[in-house]
């Protein structure tokens, strides 16, 4: 079975982990701070933070902007639980809203039906490694947007690189992420008032005066990986568009399933999964077909938010529900199995 995901590990990371383990320093030290510096370059931020997770990061970002207690912060029912979880642990409400049908993001449009009078902030996910349109959101409605790199670095929407699109965005270093180093996470912004109260909530001992704070450190185990894979970046981000075209190319006039979302000219995605649509009647025979390919597959969000606290009212996240299947897509692929891939998609057209 081709699995969905599967970091590509390397002569690069076991280098890392030896310097590592060498030096002495396992916790939070020098490549902690190389980290910082080198993601914020590629992305165009002034300051970064490491920490430990993604939804730590996404926390810490919450807090820095003052979320807290009484306040509600705008999320996509259609995403990972991580960001209502997040906002939970910040003390605010997670208010949810509907996304595109057309390509699972929000807009300014979904947000601005969404919007309260105690809205603080508003999380916008990347999705697929597809951009959102973060930045004319914090724009258009002036309300401060945290943007969710998590699953996108190294695209571009409108001439920019998502991770600075706006005043604060954060990362993951989970195992199946971009960027792996099996934990890990970071903050970036280019306010220094914001970039100190990041500082100030991460690095929590041999402080004049107390507050709650937690342990949110990244280790130098998980930022030399991270760096090392960062090196790599643009390599594997060459090597997801060339796959991504191979299956659109394979799925050339099939009327079971498509890619999604379509390609729009102000976007350049780099394609963190690969998506299909299909016809709610057909999608669970076509997972089905996928499996007995070889093949893993399975729906790329596990459940939209709104589902697990029974609200209703979020139409296009529903049908994205029923209708979206994810196949692997990933650099540690060899050719071998992107070729079984591509004859699966290409055998769609026949199979049913």
């Amino acid at each position: 079975m081709i699995p969905h995901s599967k970091p590509l590990v390397g002569q690069e990371e076991y280098a890392a982990l030896r310097r590592i383990t060498a030096s002495g320093q396992l916790a939070q030290g020098a490549e902690v701070s190389r980290l910082e510096t080198e993601l914020c370059a590629f992305v165009g931020h002034r300051s970064g933070l490491a920490v430990a997770s993604g939804t730590t990061a996404l926390y810490a970002a919450l807090r820095a902007l003052g979320v807290t207690k009484g306040d509600s912060v705008i999320i996509p029912s259609y995403a990972c639980t991580a960001l209502a979880n997040a906002v939970c642990m910040s003390g605010a409400q997670p208010i949810l809203c509907d996304v595109e049908y057309d390509n699972a993001l929000m807009s300014v449009n979904t947000v601005k039906a969404a919007l309260a009078r105690n809205t603080r902030a508003v999380i916008v996910p990347h999705l697929f490694g597809h951009p959102a349109p973060a930045h004319a959101i914090e724009r258009e409605l002036g309300i401060p947007v945290v943007e969710d790199c998590a699953q996108c670095i190294g695209a571009d929407i409108d001439g920019r690189r998502t991770g600075s699109l706006t005043s604060i965005a954060i990362f993951s270093f989970y195992a199946t992420k971009v960027l792996c180093a099996g934990e890990g996470g970071l903050v970036a912004a280019s306010d220094s008032r914001l970039a100190r109260r990041l500082e100030d909530l991460r690095d929590y001992d041999n402080r004049d005066t107390w507050e709650p704070r937690i342990n949110m450190k990244c280790s130098d185990v998980h930022a030399a990986l991270a760096r090392a894979q960062l090196r790599r970046l643009p390599s594997f981000i060459r090597r997801r568009r060339a796959i991504a075209e191979r299956y659109r190319v394979a799925l050339t006039d099939n009327t079971l399933a498509a890619p999604f979302p379509p390609l729009a000219g102000n976007i350049r995605p780099m394609h963190y999964r690969f998506i299909i649509r299909t016809s709610r009647r057909r999608r669970e025979t076509v997972r089905r077909y996928f499996i007995r390919m070889g093949i893993a597959c399975s729906r790329p969000v596990f459940k939209p938010f709104h589902r697990y606290i029974k609200q209703v009212g979020f139409p296009a996240s529903d049908r994205l529900f029923e209708e979206l299947l994810s196949i692997p897509l990933y650099p540690a692929l060899s050719e071998q199995e992107c070729r079984g891939i591509e004859r699966a998609l290409e055998g769609l057209k026949s199979a049913f």
